[in-house]
């Protein structure tokens, strides 16, 4: 081999290494962008799933708020005792993760405030005696109370559950997007 085609073949070989380099730096930097937005699709469904959580609780607890009401059973009142803890460490985690959203953030709050409401009026409820005439009234203002409480509560999540949502859809088709661009 002729001195000429030696440095052809090593130019051609460093080249060549020189493009793989290059291919595997992007190719990592397109690992990291996927990971990063999956990452973010996690997160989001993750706020969706509490969103749904914290939701059940209020809802569990206000229908055996109801049954207690109407039959006068306390054993019904068991889904209500933990229900409270259970909603507020939910809180507390869905707080933590909208931190970086101030819109979701305040919904949070709003939405905790309401959550202590209900609990509040739930408690409440269940320490008049329904049986007294003296207290329907009372009795029939906790109740009416607990609804608009549970509207309020409902429109809250719906709200931030439609914001998470969009979310989702963006950050799902940019991960997508980053998949595409890891493969080629």
């Amino acid at each position: 081999m002729t001195r000429r085609q030696t440095y052809y073949t090593l130019a051609v070989m460093a080249l060549a290494l020189i493009v793989l380099g290059g291919n595997a730096i992007v190719s990592v930097g397109n690992i990291r962008r996927l990971a990063e937005r999956e990452h973010w699709v996690a997160h989001t469904r993750a706020v969706i799933s509490d969103l749904q959580t914290i939701l059940a609780d209020v809802t569990n607890a206000s229908a055996a708020q109801r049954a207690y009401l109407l039959i006068g059973n306390d054993s019904l009142l068991s889904p209500a005792r933990g229900a409270r803890a259970h909603c507020e460490a939910t809180l507390v985690d869905l707080r933590t993760q909208t931190i970086d959203m101030p819109e979701q953030t305040r919904r949070t709050d709003a939405l905790r405030q309401a959550c202590n409401e209900a609990f509040d009026n739930i408690d409440a409820t269940l320490l008049v005696d329904r049986h007294d005439p003296a207290n329907t009234s009372q009795f029939l203002s906790l109740v009416h109370q607990s609804t608009q409480i549970m509207d309020q509560i409902r429109n809250l999540v719906d709200e931030m559950d439609r914001f998470e949502k969009d979310r989702l859809g963006e950050r799902t088709e940019a991960s997508a997007q980053s998949l595409h661009n890891t493969i080629v």
